[in-house]
């Protein structure tokens, strides 16, 4: 994981925390465990940007947008 990425991710595990107490832990399993699938299998469940060659994945309980 990039730096950037990392610090993004501990941002908002803090705001999770602030929430609810132990949400932010919760996220951050999320957010390892989609990266290790990524990991295993970059094209599983992935998206595909139409015009850049990069893929993503969005957790499944944290969804953005």
């Amino acid at each position: 994981m990039r730096p950037e990425a990392a610090d993004d991710t501990i941002q908002a595990a803090d705001w999770y925390d602030a929430q609810v107490e132990g949400l932010g832990s919760e996220f951050t399993q999320e957010i390892v465990q989609v990266l290790d699938s990524l990991a295993a299998n970059p094209l599983l469940n992935a998206r595909r940007h139409p015009h850049k060659n990069i893929r993503w994945r969005y957790p499944k309980r944290f969804r953005i947008g």
